[in-house]
């Protein structure tokens, strides 16, 4: 007796999900989407107890979390508008194991529903800036200003982790940046059309505005990250970063400055106490 025996090879399966969650980390100073792998995580969906969600990295600064599992079900379970609580921050056990070229953030986004699901639309495509921290490879040859920002309390200063820094001339933007955990921080100067100084600089270039703004009384960590201000996801470049900063961040001064162009500066004079 023989027998026919029919081989099917290998069956090639691919499931498809629908997207659920998907952002792009862009870099604030260069405007282009970011290479270096980050840990971004979902952190909840409007009401709903606290949990987390690590989306993935797709490349080209993208991450991505499914509309499957774990966040469908947590997404069934929450109420309308289901607003969403994203944290970014360099990957490192802790704070101090972080590289500090780029500041965290935690942002928080409602995005555009069909069914009751995550519409599968451009527009649910968050686009996230991240500022640049103490440690940005930043050009040669720019004019930079490095320091410290503090917050008096009654037990002596304190680092203002987070602060955020402005630079201006004559009611432009110049320069933004958010300070470490630390309170250190760096910011350059972006004169246009480019990122560098003036080739040719006229008298008053060097002259600024440092606007500085820390919180009063921010919460106490009690993990890496986890005192991070929630803020709505707007544009990190807007005209008036001032009035997008979350309320939390009240305790606010402008310091007027002259700086050498093409220079870094630091010292006392770049060092802030609130």
């Amino acid at each position: 007796m023989s027998a026919l025996a029919i081989s099917l090879g290998a069956e090639l399966s691919r499931v498809q999900h629908r997207l659920g969650v998907g952002l792009q980390l862009i870099d604030a100073l260069s405007g282009r989407p970011l290479a270096t792998t980050l840990d971004v995580s979902l952190r909840g969906i409007g009401l709903l107890p606290a949990f987390r969600l690590a989306l993935q990295p797709k490349g080209e600064g993208r991450y991505s979390l499914a509309d499957a599992g774990e966040l469908a079900r947590r997404w069934t379970a929450a109420a309308a508008p289901r607003r969403l609580d994203l944290w970014i921050r360099e990957a490192g056990g802790s704070e101090a194991q972080c590289l500090h070229a780029l500041g965290p953030r935690r942002v928080q986004a409602t995005l555009l529903e069909a069914d009751g699901r995550p519409a599968p639309r451009r527009e649910n495509l968050l686009r996230i800036p991240l500022l640049p921290g103490p440690a940005y490879p930043f050009p040669a040859g720019a004019t930079l200003v490095r320091g410290r920002v503090q917050r008096q309390t009654a037990n002596g200063p304190l680092p203002a982790r987070w602060a955020r820094l402005h630079a201006f001339k004559n009611g432009r933007l110049l320069a933004s940046s958010q300070a470490d955990e630390r309170g250190d921080y760096a910011l350059l100067l972006r004169y246009p059309p480019g990122l560098l100084a003036p080739a040719t600089p006229a008298a008053g270039d060097g002259e600024i505005e440092l606007r500085v703004a820390a919180r009063g009384a921010p919460p106490d960590p009690h993990e890496p990250f986890d005192d991070l201000e929630p803020e709505p996801l707007v544009d990190l470049d807007l005209p008036d970063p001032w009035a997008a900063l979350p309320a939390a961040y009240g305790l606010r001064v402008t310091l007027p400055r002259t700086l050498s162009l093409g220079r870094s500066h630091s010292g006392p004079d770049f060092d802030v106490l609130l």
